[in-house]
């Protein structure tokens, strides 16, 4: 299918950077080889991008300062942070060095209310009752704490058009009690998700899409030692999923968000990421015949001019 990226601008962070979108929490954007920014030789993870040389990266991790009760990123002398991935330092999974936004009503939380929410368009209430588990399908709200996220307004004018993008999805988030269909639902488990909606839409009509969660279905094994699920020494994460490809089809024209977020669910001290590349509009074939029929349409009727 013919693709182009009239629409979507810098939709594979090709620049390197964050030019054409917005950002809110811990954003970066991601390469392989030896300039890879997580310190060692390799791309990011083992995960190369999914197209050219970067790829946007958005966590669930604090920065690199002190954590209150509960595993939230709270108030401190520095600012928001905490040590989410022990024995791992602080801020070993945090790579923009400005940690997660809020996405509650706690008042220990640095940051306005709702924050995550309110960047991307979105109702408070848009992350809790969402998705389930496509396995286990279990009952219940989503309890969200913080969280990240990217967005970028782009208007479409083709007939018929298609958006596409790639992901991935990385995870420490360990705990069998939390993550498990008999416990507590699936309150805890963090998760990646996008939402895309018409701009003149009314917020509360928006909603958002779980790509991925860190449901039991991902990990090889579940440890009960904490101590063993994080290299003190690394930057890899515990668990991962490797890029898949999203196709939204039949869009009309109009103006739209994309956005892409990352949630972390109450309960997890553990980070988890998701990865995006290739953001790109497709136009559908057919869509390019009406225009191509539409042309000669217009040729067959012009006026021709008169001979002199």
């Amino acid at each position: 299918m013919p693709k182009t990226n009239a629409a979507v601008f810098n939709g594979g962070f090709e620049t390197g950077n964050f030019n054409n979108w917005s950002t809110t929490g811990d954003a970066s954007v991601q390469t392989g080889g030896p300039f890879a920014n997580d310190g060692d030789n390799e791309d990011f993870n083992q995960i190369a991008p999914f197209e050219g040389s970067f790829h946007a990266l958005i966590t669930t991790a604090c920065v690199d300062t002190t954590e209150i009760p509960g595993g939230f990123c709270g108030n401190s002398p520095s600012g928001r942070g905490g040590n989410d991935d022990e024995p791992a330092p602080a801020g070993r999974f945090e790579f923009s060095n400005t940690g997660v936004v809020n996405a509650t009503t706690d008042s220990e939380l640095t940051g306005d209310a709702f924050a995550l929410q309110n960047f991307l368009g979105l109702a408070d209430t848009a992350l809790d009752a969402v998705g389930t588990d496509s396995v286990n399908a279990p009952s219940g709200n989503r309890q969200i704490k913080e969280g990240s996220a990217i967005k970028q307004t782009f208007t479409l004018t083709n007939p018929t058009n298609e958006i596409s993008f790639a992901w991935a999805f990385l995870t420490n988030d360990f705990d069998e009690v939390e993550l498990s269909v008999n416990e507590d639902g699936f309150e805890g488990r963090d998760f990646g998700f996008y939402t895309f909606y018409d701009t003149s839409s009314a917020e509360s009509t928006r909603t958002i899409n779980v790509i991925q969660e860190s449901n039991l279905t991902i990990f090889d094994v579940i440890l009960d030692d904490p101590s063993t699920l994080v290299n003190a020494a690394d930057t890899d994460f515990r668990d991962k999923v490797f890029y898949s490809k999203v196709t939204l089809t039949g869009i009309a024209p109009g103006t739209y968000t994309l956005g892409f977020g990352v949630a972390d669910g109450v309960g997890n001290d553990y980070t988890s990421a998701l990865l995006v590349d290739n953001v790109q509009l497709e136009i559908p074939e057919s869509s390019q015949l009406i225009g191509i029929l539409g042309l000669g349409f217009s040729l067959c009727f012009m006026p021709k001019r008169k001979k002199r």
